[in-house]
């Protein structure tokens, strides 16, 4: 084998002047078969850190100009973490004169264990026509079709300028008849209360692109539907770090099997059966690298309100920082006083809490303990109120101050909507018209 290299700088010899000699251009290799191959990458020479073993290849006629049937297979291990892989692979491949490369009939199968305990994750690919040229920098994928996590996906694939600036873009279609199998591999438990077969299936399409200079992956017209939601958008990501993108759920009820999923993510104090329809409009971008997040002019709809506002993290050197604004519509109480009945005062009914609204713009700063909200507007017990409100160690020992007011209301009729005959006055308009004003301090010994 060394001396290969040192051959292949040689002269080539004169053509041989015998009459029916063979010439090294007609030289062909019947295969090529590589068995029990093992492949050790070690640091500083005795630690051992990644290693290849089961290595087998074989390949069929090369040098005849016809395709080359080739089949190889592998297994993986990276010492270090316990991860094993084992990879299988066939494909009939054709070099053109031109420089470029087809493959076609290809199918390869990928098994990954992780070493952790989680389930081992398989992955199944085949493509009909794979042409790459070299001269054109191109890239054009036929027929892919891939199985990973119970989920297949039918991929449509093209590449240009792929040695000077990689780029690629196509689309994807994917489905998972059983969306268990994907909870599964993504190894999130199912309630007590559920059946795999409750989840029922996902649905996924959109079209992506990737640039390599400068960065960016992109996904447009995103098209989800699982556990009876509709989900749409898109998203891209720039120089690996800077995540941007705008999320919609169409307005929906929730399913008996998504009120089991929230009952597990959301305190036992919310009754999920009271949330009524839901939906989100968010447009967000955040830093992956820094962990600053931001939604823009989102909206959401729970509880018969839809609220909709803006919201900023910034994270910090003390901790992190929130602060944005949020205003409600004006809604029914009914769904609220259900939803949260273990929490509210016991016997408060809809009717006495009334219609409800709130706005606002709040910061939160978790380094200094500290919360304020300005320029407060609320509506509950028929009563309109506005003010603004400072805390201070939030999440000890909180002291609240700040100014409040209460719009014009009669308080004959705030007696009644709590149960209460009206008091008797000898002016009937008495006790009709009343306003408030105040600044007020609350610690805990003291208001």
């Amino acid at each position: 084998w060394e001396a290969l290299p040192a051959a292949g700088e040689k002269p080539a010899p004169a053509p041989h002047a015998e009459t029916g000699a063979a010439s090294v251009d007609e030289l062909a290799i019947e295969g090529v078969r590589i068995r029990d191959g093992n492949v050790y990458w070690r640091e500083n020479t005795n630690e051992l850190r990644y290693s290849v073993t089961g290595l087998s290849l074989t390949t069929g006629g090369i040098g005849s100009g016809e395709p080359i049937e080739f089949e190889t297979s592998l297994n993986f291990a990276d010492e270090t973490s316990g991860l094993k892989a084992a990879l299988a692979t066939s494909a009939v491949v054709a070099a053109a004169a031109s420089g470029s490369v087809t493959a076609t009939d290809l199918e390869t199968t990928v098994k990954v264990d992780a070493g952790d305990g989680s389930p081992v994750r398989e992955l199944a690919a085949e493509a009909k026509r794979i042409v790459f040229d070299r001269a054109a920098e191109t890239l054009a994928v036929e027929g892919l079709v891939t199985e990973a996590a119970g989920a297949r996906a039918e991929w449509q694939v093209s590449g240009t300028t792929l040695i000077s600036n990689p780029t690629l873009s196509g689309r994807v279609a994917a489905e998972a008849p059983k969306l268990a199998t994907v909870f599964e591999q993504l190894r999130i438990a199912l309630p007590a209360s559920l059946d795999a077969d409750d989840l029922g299936g996902l649905t996924l399409g959109t079209q992506f692109s990737f640039q390599q200079e400068p960065q960016v992956v992109r996904l447009t017209g995103i098209d989800a539907a699982a556990l009876g939601m509709r989900v749409t958008g898109e998203a891209s990501l720039t120089g690996g770090n800077e995540l941007a993108g705008h999320v919609v759920i169409g307005e929906f009820a929730p399913s008996a099997t998504l009120q089991a999923l929230l009952r597990d993510a959301v305190p036992p104090t919310v009754d999920v059966a009271s949330l009524g329809l839901l939906a989100l409009d968010a447009p967000f971008d955040t830093s992956l690298d820094s962990g600053r997040a931001s939604l823009r002019e989102f909206k959401l709809t729970a509880l018969g309100a839809t609220v909709s506002g803006t919201f900023d993290a910034v994270p910090g050197e003390r901790g992190d920082v929130f602060r944005g604004e949020i205003q409600s519509s004006r809604f029914a109480s009914d769904a609220l006083v259900k939803a949260f009945a273990s929490v509210l005062p016991a016997g408060l009914t809809a009717n006495e809490l009334g219609m409800l609204e709130i706005g606002g713009a709040f910061t939160l700063d978790s380094g200094a303990d500290t919360l304020t909200v300005q320029s407060l507007r609320a509506e509950a017990f028929g009563l309109r109120m506005s003010g603004d409100v400072a805390a201070r160690n939030v999440s000890t020992a909180a002291t609240w101050s700040g100014t409040a007011s209460v719009a014009q209301f009669s308080p004959q009729e705030l007696l009644q909507r709590f149960g209460l005959p009206p008091l008797e006055t000898s002016d009937p308009r008495a006790f009709t018209r009343a306003t408030v004003g105040t600044r007020f301090s609350i610690a805990n010994d003291r208001a």
